[in-house]
């Protein structure tokens, strides 16, 4: 319950700083906020912040997007005030030309390293194939950490995508890949 608050409240501190940095926002009595995928668990600690906005007077209106690079040219082209991304996609915008910028972070560990049942020990992964979404993400600094710790060597693959990564899951019994760092909301699709 206390990482909710702790959430929220981080949530509301960068909408608090979005408004007082921009002029523009502060009269603002409707805020069009921009998702980086369909809605998930992991959205509900904004989902709750927006009720909360709306008593003050604050309408937000949420609009989910398929990918995270979507969200991002959302905000760029006013289609959306404010969003979220993964900071990667954010870089790389910026890289491209897009005016935008990160006005706040927020990296919780909703991954996990999930293998098929016959491995028993994260040993048994040296020289396997290991799959994340992309590089400079939590999800690499997961998998690598892993191997760092068990002192192994595995094969890295790059997945990229929230789209893929349920797909990547159901390449197990195909044997495809030996391991790979998945999202809470991929397990339950």
């Amino acid at each position: 319950m206390a990482n909710l608050f702790a959430r929220l409240s981080m949530l509301l501190l960068i909408i608090t700083v979005g408004f007082t940095w921009g002029g523009e926002a502060k009269a603002q009595k409707k805020v069009r906020f921009a998702y980086p995928s369909s809605a998930d668990m992991g959205d509900i600690p904004s989902l709750l912040a927006w009720e909360q906005l709306k008593k003050q007077g604050i309408e937000v209106v949420p609009t989910f997007f398929p990918k995270t690079d979507l969200a991002v040219q959302a905000v760029v082209a006013g289609e959306a005030d404010i969003g979220s991304a993964a900071g990667i996609a954010v870089i790389k915008a910026v890289e491209s030309g897009m005016n935008v910028r990160i006005i706040g972070e927020q990296v919780r560990n909703e991954w996990q390293l999930v293998t098929p049942v016959s491995f028993k020990d994260p040993k048994q992964l040296d020289g396997k194939r290991v799959g994340y979404h992309a590089p400079i993400t939590v999800t690499e600094a997961l998998v690598k950490w892993m191997a760092q710790h068990y002192k192994i060597t595995p094969n890295w693959m790059i997945i990229p995508g929230s789209d893929v990564r349920a797909e990547a899951l159901r390449c197990f019994k195909y044997s495809q890949r030996q391991a790979r760092a998945v999202s809470r909301s991929d397990l339950v699709r």
